[in-house]
């Protein structure tokens, strides 16, 4: 036993002569970051004090002269008084001389008026110019927040984990990591490693809407689609690009979801009797009086929306109209924003609201 307390002890003083050197380690850098600093500002003092003593000598220099030139001048009017003649003869030289010099300062104020009206002139269009280099930033700045896709919430963050939620916090994403053992690398959190990535929807499906539920299927429909997460993203410094990624694909999704409930909400300008979600398809049943048309149309939606064509596919169709007609105006619609709503809109317009032209034609053809 006393030999193990004796071992103990000797494990003890080892780790105390350590903690000591470590600590003496520590205070030296201290000391010579502060070493580093004093010099740093005795030296800026240095120059500083080295600027105002050649300002000095310049000024004493300029006194020098001042002083050599009024004693020249001084003995010139003592020898003056001497010949009162040539003195007055010098005076007048000077003041003809005067006299021409004050020609050329009031020509040189003239100058100078014409290049201060130039230089106004400069100013003015300067300052129109930043006017518009600040209303071009302020623009920038309103398109930068309307197309921020940033989607993403951090929740928490430590040395274990990192959990982010997407869509009001119906989404969650925790990502794990690996603490480093090495200080430069625990320092440098871009270079953890990532040991986990999991998704989970925290939505109450009991409770949400179709739309909400259509949403959050094609997110996980993406989600799902991708190939390893754990290989497009095994460090920090790739999370961003992640994050990025899944924000364009909660945004798009969101923004269908928001199409689909203005189609619900506002169906009967399109007429649209009836909009029904069931999974990721969305149905539209169309009825109107001018044509004596009714027909359903069905769109099978994707995580890709709205950057590819959806597939479609027409049901119930009775009346005037048929699938040859519904299909061209729906395939005409080009891809892009607010998809949904443009080929709702082009069905609306082109066959229902005014099928009467429509019929006509028909009708002349088959005469």
């Amino acid at each position: 036993m006393s030999f193990q307390l004796r071992g103990f002890g000797a494990e003890l003083n080892k780790m105390k002569s350590c903690f000591t050197k470590k600590s003496k380690i520590l205070a030296h850098k201290g000391k010579a970051k502060l070493y580093v600093k004093l010099v740093h500002h005795a030296k800026v003092q240095f120059e500083k004090l080295q600027s105002r003593l050649a300002k000095m000598d310049e000024l004493l220099k300029e006194m020098d002269s001042c002083l050599f030139a009024l004693e020249k001048e001084t003995a010139t009017l003592d020898y003056s008084e001497l010949d009162a003649n040539y003195a007055m003869e010098e005076y007048e030289t000077k003041v003809k001389h005067i006299e021409r010099e004050l020609e050329n300062y009031k020509s040189q104020q003239d100058n100078l008026q014409r290049g201060q009206s130039d230089l106004c002139d400069k100013k003015q269009q300067i300052i129109s110019e930043i006017n518009q280099l600040q209303r071009d930033v302020r623009s920038c700045q309103e398109l930068t927040e309307k197309y921020n896709f940033s989607e993403w919430v951090i929740k928490e963050w430590n040395d274990h984990q990192a959990v982010f939620t997407f869509l009001y916090d119906s989404i969650e994403l925790t990502v794990g990591f690996k603490c480093p053992l090495d200080d430069a690398t625990f320092r440098n959190k871009l270079y953890w490693e990532i040991v986990s990535l999991n998704f989970e929807t925290l939505l109450d499906e009991t409770k949400a809407a179709p739309t909400a539920k259509l949403v959050h299927k094609l997110i996980f429909q993406f989600i799902d689609s991708q190939e390893s997460w754990q290989k497009k993203c095994s460090t920090v410094h790739q999370l961003s690009q992640m994050l990025h990624d899944l924000s364009l694909v909660v945004n798009r999704c969101q923004l269908l979801g928001e199409e689909i409930e203005f189609l619900n909400k506002w169906g009967g300008k399109f007429y649209l009797l009836k909009t029904e979600v069931n999974n990721t398809n969305v149905s539209f049943l169309f009825s109107s009086s001018t044509p004596f048309a009714k027909f359903e149309v069905e769109l099978s939606l994707s995580a890709n929306y709205p950057t590819s064509p959806i597939v479609f596919t027409i049901q119930k169709c009775t009346g005037n109209l048929g699938h040859d007609e519904i299909s061209v105006i729906l395939s005409s619609v080009p891809v892009g924003a607010d998809y949904l709503k443009r080929m709702v809109n082009q069905i609306s317009f082109h066959l229902l609201q005014y099928s009467s032209a429509i019929l006509i034609n028909k009708r002349a053809t088959v005469q």
